[in-house]
């Protein structure tokens, strides 16, 4: 990776974050009862620029407008879990898992709710569970880095292994959570 290349992606993200913020008002304003323009301009935007008051009303309108929208619950219950309420974070994921049993997306939050909240065993199952379902490579980092929190040394070693062979599209952001202080390798 050259030195310009992060540069380049914080200059992309913003552009994208401008591009997501324009597109999502102008959604919103040709029709305010439409939940996904919503929920993206609450989950792109007004996140990657930190405003999470305005993010969290806007979430909130978005489920309000769609209550049986797996992916609009769970982005809800992810500001509960910024905000450190991890007992209504871990109600409000329940019942997206309720609309949907199969969302990997949904099982992983899960996981760090009850990972935060201290329920290690409980953490453990769901990150196994969201990689069941979806295979999804930030998942498997989740569930490594907290083998690796636990002592689990032997499983956190097999599944860094796994992650290694991924390729660099799939492994950029997993090797960063692996890395998190007390998870692999520590």
């Amino acid at each position: 990776m050259g030195p310009t290349l992060p540069l380049a992606q914080v200059y992309f993200s913003i552009w994208i974050s401008r591009a997501l913020l324009k597109s999502s008002k102008r959604a919103i304003d040709l029709d305010p009862n439409y939940a996904t323009a919503h929920h993206w301009y609450a989950n792109g935007p007004l996140l990657a620029l930190g405003d999470l008051t305005k993010q969290l009303l806007k979430v909130r309108a978005a489920v309000e407008l769609d209550p049986l929208s797996p992916i609009i619950n769970v982005n809800q219950a992810n500001n509960s879990i910024i905000a450190g309420r991890y007992d209504e974070a871990i109600h409000q994921i329940r019942k997206a898992l309720e609309l949907d049993p199969e969302f990997g997306y949904a099982h992983s939050n899960l996981g760090l709710a009850l990972e935060f909240k201290g329920d290690l065993p409980g953490a453990i199952a769901e990150f196994r569970r969201a990689h069941q379902l979806d295979g999804d490579p930030l998942s498997l980092a989740y569930l490594g880095n907290l083998y690796g929190k636990t002592g689990n040394v032997t499983e956190a070693a097999n599944i860094l292994t796994e992650l290694e062979q991924l390729n660099e599209d799939e492994i950029c952001f997993s090797v960063c959570v692996c890395s998190r202080p007390g998870g692999i390798g520590q």
